[in-house]
């Protein structure tokens, strides 16, 4: 009897725990399952308050590029080929897509654009033909912060002026290839001589103005000049010791589509 009495005692100790047992995991998941509901709502009203900003935009930049300039005349020179420098790393177009997000009267967000540009040399006549290429191209991936300034032109309600601040890296590849064809021979020579890719840090100030066009979509034309820290790289192929710099400083004029969801 006493027996069955410390049983029973022993199955009812064990199953009062069980019970406090389901009571806590229930608790805690239902509490995990409100912080995972809160969260989201967080989300919902931070879209539905129209604070998410989405920009695609083109832009026109010119690049430095002051060592790949020096690469290039010395190769020709190396060569000993009189080449002529048809294109010498000219300005071109970029293209870049921008998400932010709005606090206060500010604007916080990630910035990712794509650079390239290029050089040619080269010499021909009734023997052969000899060409020297380069092709940079850059990506470019940065954080800012932008505002708006505070006067507004009498009038014009649908039009604001403010500025941007940008930091971040660029990483940049940069393919030189020569070729030498030699007529009436069945045999050309072509060597790739430089293939490299670097990241260097970058800071760009920017101003732009911003003109409503439509229901939360806005035009905005920027122009500012972007700062690099460029790399240096060994090229060793005609000198052990030679160095240059891949620098994509220089100024940018960019239209872009800002979306307000």
């Amino acid at each position: 009897m006493r027996k069955s009495i410390v049983i029973s005692t022993v199955s009812l100790r064990i199953t009062i725990c069980i019970f406090i047992c389901l009571y806590l995991f229930s608790g805690a998941q239902a509490q995990q399952t409100g912080l995972s509901n809160e969260r989201f709502k967080e989300w919902k009203d931070m879209i539905h308050k129209n604070n998410i900003y989405v920009s695609t935009f083109m832009g026109y930049g010119s690049f430095s590029m002051y060592g790949m300039r020096r690469l290039q005349k010395d190769l020709v020179t190396s060569s000993g080929l009189n080449a002529i420098i048809n294109s010498d790393f000219p300005s071109f177009l970029t293209y870049g897509i921008s998400i932010s997000e709005q606090f206060d009267q500010s604007r916080f967000g990630f910035d990712l654009e794509s650079m390239s540009t290029g050089a040619r040399s080269s010499i021909a006549d009734y023997s052969g033909q000899y060409t020297s290429d380069f092709i940079c191209s850059g990506l470019k991936l940065g954080v800012f912060i932008e505002k708006n300034f505070k006067f507004k032109i009498n009038g014009c309600n649908d039009l604001s002026f403010g500025y941007r601040l940008e930091a971040g890296g660029i990483g940049s590849e940069v393919n030189q290839q020569s070729q030498i064809i030699i007529y009436n021979l069945d045999q050309g020579t072509q060597k790739d001589i430089l293939n490299l890719v670097s990241i260097a840090p970058f800071f760009e100030p920017t101003i732009y103005a911003n003109w409503q066009i439509l229901h939360k979509t806005t035009l905005q034309l920027s122009t500012g000049y972007m700062l690099d820290i460029p790399p240096v790289i060994r090229f060793g192929y005609y000198s052990s010791s030679a160095e240059y710099q891949i620098g994509w400083a220089g100024y940018r004029i960019k239209l872009g589509l800002v979306k307000q969801f």
